[in-house]
């Protein structure tokens, strides 16, 4: 490794600390004063040291270094050494101000800093230093541990883009972020990939973090999760957690961000991109943003010289009598490298048949207007040169007459209709009634590699089949050649819905993560389906599964629009708009919108009891009657809701069995009534009863989520019949199980935290309790700060640990460590505070939501010892409790007992008004 010692003025030093820093980020060792003198060493021995160990001695010119003694001892000392044989020091000067050079230093080269900035200079500082070329690009290197890099490295099949990309990293090194703009097809995506392998190691050791930006910021999202370490976790498309996610690569090593295929003309940048994060870099390639301020290089199509190096590469070379009929070729093409790349592989694939350039373009030039052009042009005239529009169609039309596979260019058609994203081979399967194959003789394989052997796809790894992907412009040239009769679009849809109904399957636990490919898919032909029914059932799947992920705004978009469209589509009083109605009424509940929630759940329940249930399928029956059933249960109704639930329960005895999830799911449900009523031990035998039956049915994946969810549920039983130690173990259980499915930022394992945490507070196991509460609140704070920043779940979570801190401070640390406490106490209060805050702005003080924040402020107010006004707010949590359960229930009796304790300590200490 290169050692190099930093001599210069201490007037300079702020450039030169710049230089040093730069020269560290290359892996290049430095001794500069600031840094490399610790204190209580000598100064002049260490300089000595330094000059002896070092090779590369790099002055500063300036009129100040030049007048100072020290640095004339310096850099006389190294002149002398560098003079001599065999020491292998070196001087590299730096000219920063004008100055009168000493006669000795006047033949030796410098570089030139007086009229430029550290910027613009350095790379010639880094070449002179590795002996490399600032002109040259370094060669492919693997990419730095941690890389997200969907492309191999191109290496000999990369052409024509060294001076872009010189001019790419010399631009970077100025500028946060760079748009590499061009039409579609014209190398954009390779350039980023060539850049990325070239530059990375030396310029961006924290890693490579590639996006395909056509995904949306979800997928932005998801591949910050993943460098960071933060996968598992549920998120919206929006600015605060970018945000967040950004600030995880504060103080890292200096990263480039590729957002490849940023098209959408609505995007706002500013919401992507991070702002005074000085080590990352951002590349966008895109076809043209709109509004843009950022740096743009313009990616041009080939010249004459650059598409002959393109076609000829490889195996295919061009003969000297045959580059005349090559320039033309290329001009034909409009220079543009999707249809060149096309072409090469047109003629490598007919090397044994005697294939010419010139019998090639003598083709070309024959094939006239092809029925497709027009369409073909309408959708992408924007992104063509003028006048080449035929010529690059009929490189298309070639490439799939060589093909000569109705079977393969099927596929092709079928990808043609769906998102430009990768397509998972299972559903391509399943459009194209695939049978399936065997290790020896797989049909659609074997048609998949005719396509990859002509790049008309790309085959990519997926996480259970193979993925395919069609470059746009080929997608749209072949999807103007479907017949107007064809079934194709038929089967696609119905294949989209078939795959996406796995959501709601609750055996088919892989759709969880599969299903993620199929989305953008069905999100496309959502968007553009006339078929109603179809659209409402794809956009319930589309609800559901991004709720699964915690993806509550999308969730709420989809249940939204299955609401608007069944508005529109069915009788006021249909069962239909009943379904709709209470769905979405759900998720905004599950959103913090409870007002909105509360309103379309009561609409559903009024039109449920409309509904002539007598003359419904009986599985619609009991599903209705389990929806009105919990609808009447949030609103108190715990008798009315008693009844619906075990009719619920009956008819769906009679349809499914025992242990089908319709079945336990409405028993699970029936116990939640029991358990509102203060019937504990019912309650408790119907979940053990409901543990058991799922138990039975997914018990050869013990971590099923409905498993984990019944433990869950009984746990919190066993925590009110106050047996500790079950509940302990079954909540552990649960989360674990939890963890295995979601990970450890999803709504649902920062449920089954704020479980554990409260029991084991409930224990006394103070300081673990209050870890898993605090991992809880960060946890809702990432998933529903956007949705509403006064979420329930967010204030809850901050309740609960104001009370354990509480807890803590007076039963711990008080006896020995009164400073600790008093502060911890403070702590509470005022978390508690912050809580109840944001309670009263989501509630009224008579809801009984309002009730557990009520009784959590008169425990934070006992434990300060302010009595008066603890008072105060247990008598309205008693109240309320009595509205809604009665005074013989459990959860009256322990607001009494509070009240109790409170009542003993007056008479102790006295009425505290503080």
């Amino acid at each position: 490794m290169t050692k190099v010692f930093l001599s210069h003025s201490s007037v300079d030093k702020p450039f030169v600390e710049q230089l040093n820093q730069k020269l560290k980020a290359d892996g290049i060792e430095t001794f500069f004063d600031k840094e490399s003198i610790r204190a209580g060493e000598s100064i002049v021995e260490r300089l000595r040291q330094a000059l002896d160990e070092f090779e590369v001695f790099i002055c500063v010119y300036s009129p100040d270094y030049f007048e100072s003694n020290w640095g004339s001892t310096e850099w006389e000392t190294v002149l002398m050494s560098a003079l001599s044989r065999g020491t292998g020091k070196r001087l590299l000067p730096v000219y920063l101000h004008d100055a009168e050079i000493p006669t000795l230093l006047s033949d030796i080269k410098y570089i030139d800093f007086r009229n430029r900035s550290l910027d613009d200079g350095y790379p010639e500082i880094l070449a002179a230093l590795t002996g490399e070329d600032e002109d040259d690009l370094p060669p492919p290197q693997p990419l730095p541990d941690g890389s997200i890099m969907p492309h191999k490295p191109l290496r000999e099949s990369f052409v024509g883009r060294r001076k872009f990309i010189l001019d790419l990293h010399k631009t970077l090194q100025k500028e946060p972020v760079v748009v590499i703009q061009g039409m579609a097809g014209v190398g954009k995506t390779q350039v980023a990939v060539a850049y990325a392998y070239r530059y990375a190691t030396r310029f961006f050791p924290g890693g490579v973090i590639w996006v395909e930006a056509n995904g949306g910021k979800s997928a932005l999202v998801r591949a910050l999760r993943k460098f960071t370490g933060q996968e598992g976790k549920a998120f919206q498309e929006s600015p605060d957690e970018l945000a967040q996610l950004w600030n995880f690569l504060i103080g890292t090593p200096p990263e480039l961000v590729i957002l490849d295929g940023l098209d959408d003309e609505q995007t706002k940048l500013e919401d992507w991109l991070p702002g005074g994060m000085d080590d990352i870099r951002v590349l966008i390639t895109t076809r043209g943003l709109e509004n843009n301020t950022l740096p743009v290089m313009r990616l041009e199509n080939f010249n004459e010289e650059e598409g002959i190096q393109l076609i000829s590469r490889g195996e295919h070379k061009i003969a000297e009598s045959e580059m005349g009929v090559a320039k033309k070729l290329v001009r034909m093409m409009g220079g543009l490298p999707l249809a060149l790349e096309l072409i090469r592989n047109f003629l490598r694939l007919n090397a044994n048949n005697g294939l010419s350039l010139s019998k090639l373009l003598e083709a070309i030039e024959a094939e006239g207007e092809m029925h497709a052009l027009s369409t073909f042009s309408e959708k992408y005239f924007s992104d063509l040169p003028t006048g080449h529009e035929k010529s690059i169609v009929s490189s298309f039309e070639l490439l799939l007459k060589q093909l000569d596979n109705d079977a393969a260019e099927k596929i092709l058609r079928t990808m043609s209709l769906l998102a430009p994203a990768p397509v998972p081979e299972k559903l391509l399967k399943e459009i194209l009634d695939y049978k399936p194959g065997n290790i020896l003789s797989d049909p659609f394989r074997e048609n998949a590699t005719d396509l990859a052997n002509l790049s008309l796809v790309e085959i990519q790894e997926g996480p259970d089949c193979p993925l395919l992907y069609a470059h746009p412009l080929m997608s749209a040239y072949v999807r103007a050649r479907i017949p107007r009769n064809s079934k194709l679009p038929k089967a696609t849809f119905q294949a989209v819905e078939k795959a996406m109904a796995r959501t709601r399957n609750p055996e088919d636990e892989d759709s969880y993560y599969t299903l993620e490919w199929v989305l953008p898919h069905a999100e496309k032909l959502v968007n553009e389906s006339n078929d109603i029914p179809w659209v409402i059932q794809v956009c319930k799947h589309l609800g559901y599964h991004h709720q699964r992920h915690g993806r509550y705004l999308e969730a709420v978009k989809y249940f939204q629009k299955v609401f608007e469209i069944s508005l529109k589509e069915y009788p006021p009083n249909s069962p239909e708009i009943a379904s709709a109605k209470y769905h979405l009424g759900q998720i905004l509940h599950e959103t913090g919108q409870h007002e909105e929630g509360e309103v379309l759940l009561e609409e559903s329940l009024d039109t449920y009891e409309k509904l002539d249930f007598e003359k419904n399928d009986p599985k619609f029956v009991g599903r209705g009657k389990a929806y009105m059933a919990k609808v009447l249960y949030s609103k108190g109704k715990f008798q009315d809701a008693l009844k619906l639930q075990q009719e619920a329960l009956n008819l769906n005895r009679v349809e499914f069995p025992p242990d089908h999830p319709y079945v336990t799911f409405v028993q699970a449900n029936l116990a939640r009534v029991y358990r509102a009523l203060g019937d504990f031990k019912t309650a408790r035998d119907l979940l053990k009863d409901v543990l058991r039956l799922n138990q039975k049915r997914f018990g050869s994946n013990p971590h099923h989520r409905f498993i984990a969810k019944s433990k869950l549920r009984l746990a919190n039983l066993y925590q009110d019949l106050s047996n500790f130690r079950k509940a302990r173990k079954l909540f552990q259980e649960s989360l674990d199980s939890t963890l295995v499915n979601y990970g450890p930022t999803h709504p649902r394992t920062a449920r089954c935290q704020y479980n554990l945490g409260n029991i084991l507070i409930e224990m006394e196991h103070f300081q673990t309790g209050i870890d898993l509460l605090k991992q809880a609140l960060e946890s809702n704070k990432l998933n529903y700060t956007n949705q509403n920043p006064n979420h329930p779940y967010i204030a809850k979570v901050n309740s609960d640990l104001a009370v354990a801190k509480t807890d803590y401070a007076n039963l711990v640390l008080l006896p020995t460590q009164k400073e600790e406490a008093g502060k911890l106490l403070e702590e509470a209060s005022n978390q508690q505070e912050e809580a109840i805050k944001a309670a009263f702005e989501e509630y009224s003080s008579n809801d009984p939501a309002m009730t557990p924040f009520l009784i959590n402020e008169g425990k934070v107010l006992m434990g300060r010892g302010f009595l008066t006004r603890a008072r105060k707010y247990l008598g309205m949590a008693l109240a309320s409790n009595e509205k809604v359960y009665g005074k013989s229930h459990p959860y009256w009796e322990q607001v009494r007992e509070l009240m109790d304790d409170l009542e003993d300590l007056v008479a102790i200490y006295g009425e505290s008004n503080q």
